[in-house]
């Protein structure tokens, strides 16, 4: 069943674990007895019980708090720029191998499944391990691979390291179930919608540095094929560099800097096994209605970078330029995700238990299903159909920083589980946006999802029920 959780009366809700009970507000520090403590007493920002930021010091890098934020931040920004290299360069890696537009077409399914996969997997690593090894590891294999294929002749080969190279995909859970740990819940939201806005960055500066920066300029001094090939390998670079920074400088928890092992050498944490954890949130009813709404903010805004231009170009007869330029935007919306986040937060604050966080979810998710409805009918009109398609991207994506910040409530030993199961699903919002409109076409088709869309928000209220209940 599905709870409330921020009792000021102090009761806990069965949404969380037993020790969901500490957070209180209350300053005084946890009990660590592990060699790779931090020192409680120097924290340099205000901490609740259990030692999580209650405050958000943008000018600080310091350990702990603050430095994870920056961490976290830089490496899944990184992980989108390498899921996303291959596209700008797409064109030129046609004209210089043996590769068809197939095997490309393949290889960046193969890629979207990889960060798939790494979603799952990785927020249930990060559960029994920590986050800071988890997505060094990923980095890892995602940079190896982008590297490697800077190798490949044949689609069989290109489809291999796309795969393996879209684990970098998976960082955006990563980078999530990491901030979850550190920073309090006055101030969550915020934060996780900091992560996801900068964090998705990486896709557009892909796009802009690797597209439009690097290929022409190496193009003209080296030639087509090693012009791709560097622009890969530098990109393969920063994953490595990003890799040990994860391993090197951020925190675990407020208190470690790696995940503590108890005495027979495990993990310490209730579950024995990362599957434990993936079934402890796939039986929360909270974790598919969050999934739910994921799929109905951040995935059919991913949707409308996909078929924004085509919307424009077709319907409107304006100019590819044009189109493409208004489409870019939404990219760059992705930076606004922290308002949702930040409302989210301030919300909370004036209500009791999570209304406000529920409140702010359904408003969100309505009225961008109201502006998704809209749409169709002001196609007449170019200034009309262009600010309503960047408000229905803009309200997508602040929905989508209000989804994240109500994840951590769900299960705090399974965090990391929660977070990977709904963003697993979210992409499956854009995939079924892009089918109603390709085959009912844009009128019915953006109706229809803008209907679906308000119902997710409606399902808000679904996780309005009795904090007492079990």
């Amino acid at each position: 069943m599905v709870c409330d959780t921020e009792d000021p009366s102090g009761n806990t809700s069965p949404l969380l674990d037993g020790d969901a009970a500490n957070d209180t507000g209350d300053t005084t520090p946890s009990q660590v007895a592990d060699g790779n403590a931090e020192e409680l007493n120097n924290f340099s920002v205000p901490v609740d019980g259990d030692n999580r930021a209650t405050e958000f010091k943008f000018l600080s890098a310091e350990r702990p708090h603050m430095r994870t934020f920056y961490v976290a931040t830089t490496t899944m920004f990184v992980g989108m720029w390498i899921w996303t290299s291959v596209a700008p360069l797409q064109t030129t890696i046609l004209d210089t191998s043996a590769i068809t537009e197939s095997d490309l077409a393949t290889a960046s399914t193969m890629s979207v499944l990889g960060s798939m996969f790494m979603r799952v997997v990785g927020g249930s690593f990060t559960d029994r391990y920590g986050a800071s090894r988890v997505m060094a590891a990923a980095l890892l294999m995602a940079s190896a691979a982008t590297c490697l294929t800077t190798l490949v002749e044949t689609g069989a080969a290109i489809i291999v390291c796309r795969f393996f190279s879209g684990f970098a995909g998976g960082t955006l859970i990563i980078a999530q179930a990491w901030i979850a740990k550190m920073f309090s819940k006055n101030v969550i939201g915020t934060s996780m919608g900091l992560v996801l806005g900068f964090g998705y960055s990486g896709n557009g500066f892909a796009q802009a540095f690797l597209g439009s920066a690097l290929l022409p300029a190496f193009t003209e001094s080296m030639g087509e094929k090693k012009a791709w090939q560097i622009a890969l390998l530098l990109t393969g670079a920063a994953g490595l560099l990003s890799s040990i920074a994860a391993a090197c400088l951020g925190n675990d928890t407020p208190e470690e800097r790696f995940k503590s092992t108890n005495k027979n050498g495990g993990v310490s944490g209730q579950s024995k096994l990362c599957g434990g954890n993936f079934l402890r949130a796939a039986r929360n009813p909270a974790t598919w209605i969050l999934s739910f709404q994921y799929a109905m903010s951040s995935g059919t805004n991913a949707a409308l970078l996909n078929i924004g231009v085509f919307l424009f170009v077709n319907i409107k007869g304006t100019s590819a330029a044009t189109a493409s330029a208004i489409t870019s935007v939404v990219g760059w919306l992705g930076l606004s995700c922290f308002v949702g986040g930040l409302i989210s937060d301030r919300a909370t604050q004036k209500t009791v238990d999570l209304k406000g966080r529920y409140m702010t979810q359904f408003g969100l998710l309505a009225v961008e299903g109201a502006l998704f409805v809209a749409l169709p009918f002001v196609v007449d009109s170019f200034a009309g159909s262009a600010t309503m398609f960047l408000l229905a991207s803009m309200m997508a994506t602040w929905a989508a920083g209000s989804t994240f910040a109500l994840v951590p409530y769900v299960d705090r030993e399974a965090t990391g589980s929660v977070a990977g199961i709904v963003g697993f699903l979210g992409g499956l919002g854009g995939i079924l946006l892009i089918l109603l409109v390709d085959h009912l076409g844009s009128h019915t088709g953006f109706i229809i999802a803008g209907s679906l869309v308000m119902l997710s928000g409606c399902a808000s209220f679904l996780l309005r029920i009795d904090h007492n209940s079990t």
